[in-house]
């Protein structure tokens, strides 16, 4: 009773009771408005020029170099690996073009459940969807090495390739939605087509190397080792694209892992903001008598610096302010 009676008397002078607790948690400068505001704000140079770019660009290409070296022959691997007829390895094309075509719808609503179920940063949530996808196509590929190596003509070789296909329709669609919440709406076309040279010199590259070669078991098994290196390294880059506010925002570099900063380096202006601040602290915090013998040491520069006619006494430094 006493509680509403307060509660009353607060709203009759106009008043509200705030929890401030609840007030500070809500204003926390890693909100998702705070984050797209700083996104919207972002030039294309900037976009461009960022290290999160360069490192998702390395990890969408370990995306999709499979898709680069293995669809264009995938009728012949299919012959010479599993030693199949044409209509089997019609048959094993048809599977994997639909697991790949299963990723594709599901790696993109896998990502949305996640950002809308656990409220997560949405380009964190897209980001860690896709590097849960590409851990998948780097086991994946890896099943087929040994596959390979076992000359496993059977389920140990078909099985993989279908999560392998799976794993990669579903990392090549989420990527323009996670490109649209590093980078903003108005910055995504150019910033998707930029990753998309990956694809084009990839395939221009590989089919100057492989122009002349003839699909055996062993160019096969080459392939594929390659294509298990690169997608360890598109895995272990992953976690260097910033999606954390205070990291992708920070004025120089910083990088945070598990609530912890792994790295930071503070741009050179902020180092002098730093300096400047730390300068006029320690100003502040002078006794008088250090605080007197200051003003006497600087009148006797001031009066000193007057014999100089191009200097005005009054603002005589070391730069050129006091230019005349």
């Amino acid at each position: 009773m006493q509680h509403q009676h307060l509660q009353d008397e607060y709203f009759k002078v106009g008043m509200t009771l705030v929890n401030y607790s609840d007030h500070i948690a809500n204003t926390d400068s890693n909100t998702d408005n705070v984050y797209f505001e700083h996104v919207r704000a972002l030039s294309l140079v900037q976009c461009i020029a960022s290290s999160d770019f360069m490192w998702l660009y390395v990890a969408f290409a370990a995306n999709v170099a499979p898709i680069v070296l293995v669809v264009p022959s995938l009728f012949n691997i299919a012959t010479t690996v599993l030693e199949a007829s044409s209509e089997d390895a019609s048959t094993f094309v048809r599977y994997l073009f639909l697991a790949t075509s299963i990723g594709r719808f599901s790696g993109p609503a896998a990502s949305d459940v996640l950002i809308r179920v656990c409220y997560a940063n949405p380009a964190f949530g897209r980001k860690l969807m896709f590097g849960l996808l590409l851990t998948i196509q780097a086991v994946a590929t890896g099943l087929l090495v040994v596959a390979t190596h076992g000359n496993d003509s059977g389920s140990g070789f078909r099985w993989p390739a279908y999560v392998l296909g799976f794993a990669l329709g579903g990392g090549f669609a989420i990527m323009p939605a996670l490109v649209t919440d590093m980078f903003g709406v108005f910055n995504t076309g150019t910033m998707y087509g930029l990753l998309l040279t990956s694809w084009s010199m990839g395939a221009t590259g590989w089919g100057l190397v492989a122009a002349t070669d003839v699909v055996s078991n062993e160019s096969v098994a080459s392939q594929l080792w390659a294509l298990l290196v690169v997608a360890i390294v598109g895995v272990v880059v992953l976690p260097l694209v910033r999606t954390n506010t205070m990291d992708r925002f920070y004025r120089g570099y910083q990088l945070t892992m598990c609530d912890t900063v792994l790295v930071q380096v503070p741009s050179r202006q902020m180092r002098l903001d730093k300096k400047q601040r730390g300068w006029n602290n320690s100003t502040v915090d002078d006794s008088t008598a250090s605080h007197h013998r200051w003003d006497f040491d600087e009148i006797d520069r001031l009066s000193s610096s007057s014999c100089n006619s191009s200097v005005s006494p009054i603002l005589a430094s070391d730069g050129d302010y006091g230019k005349v």
